[in-house]
């Protein structure tokens, strides 16, 4: 599915906005498809959310992709959180980022991320080809630390922030995915273009990575987008996921730099299907 937008930072506050989740995605292997015509839809990024004095808002969620042989599509990413009431981000394919207000007396306090997306995989015709299955994983969840936002969730980790690497204003997206089991999808949809998926390294192409946390206040805290087009922090407007990736778009830079700016846009997804 599309990647989801990144969200924009609060008011004059120096919190950035967070990333937004990867699309979903989906790999089925060694189907039966019946001869006929079939529709294929790839679902667009969401839109990073755009400052106004008056509003600030989560990122939007991507739009879902499908294929028609199925029931179940590839489910659009989930936005990126805001600070300003809507601190956790949405749930989509892969769940956004959060962000969190300044807890009562500064106490610890942690905002979950948005949700993954879990459900069997159906045919048309209300065959269950797969029960509970994975599309992507959870953003990360905002504590008050540096840098105070999370990382969008990929297809093959949540979302991440400081606590999980133990290094300062970390807000990294999740990674996306490069194979399943002992598949590897460059080699088996023989993949040579460089503009379908992204992180074309080790021999490797990735998918569906999650959009970073914004840039917070100096050179030093730049966060990464997730394996697989997921777009990394910018001291400017958030950057945009990659296209034919599904990966999330990155938070805005906070507010305490002017100009003021805006989340960067999810990724394109993408269907491939390889038959014999």
């Amino acid at each position: 599915g599309g990647g989801g937008g990144g969200s924009s930072y609060a008011s004059s506050s120096t919190t950035p906005g967070a990333g937004g989740g990867a699309g979903g995605l989906i790999f089925l292997q060694n189907q039966t498809i019946p001869a006929g015509e079939y529709t294929v839809t790839i679902g667009d990024g969401g839109d990073g959310d755009i400052y106004t004095d008056s509003s600030y808002q989560r990122g939007k969620n991507g739009e879902n992709s499908s294929f028609s042989y199925l029931q179940t599509e590839a489910i659009g990413g989930g936005g990126g959180g805001s600070r300003v009431g809507t601190n956790p981000g949405n749930a989509g394919g892969s769940g956004g980022g959060s962000v969190i207000n300044t807890p009562p007396n500064n106490e610890q306090d942690e905002i979950p991320g948005g949700s993954g997306y879990v459900s069997d995989i159906v045919k048309t015709d209300g065959t269950i080809i797969v029960e509970n299955y994975r599309q992507g994983y959870d953003g990360g969840y905002a504590i008050y630390a540096d840098p105070y936002a999370s990382g969008g969730g990929g297809a093959g980790e949540k979302g991440k922030n400081v606590t999980d690497t133990y290094d300062k204003y970390d807000g990294d997206g999740g990674d996306g995915i490069s194979g399943v089991d002992t598949i590897d999808f460059k080699s088996f949809f023989g993949i040579t273009d460089t503009n379908i998926g992204f992180h074309h390294t080790d021999g490797k192409v990735y998918f569906a990575g999650g959009g970073a946390v914004g840039y917070r206040s100096n050179s030093g805290n730049h966060s990464t987008g997730g394996l697989g087009g997921g777009a990394d922090s910018f001291d400017g407007n958030g950057l945009d996921g990659k296209t034919n990736t599904g990966g999330g778009g990155s938070g805005s830079r906070n507010a305490s730099i002017n100009p003021r700016t805006n989340g960067g846009n999810g990724g394109s997804g993408v269907v491939i299907i390889r038959w014999k």
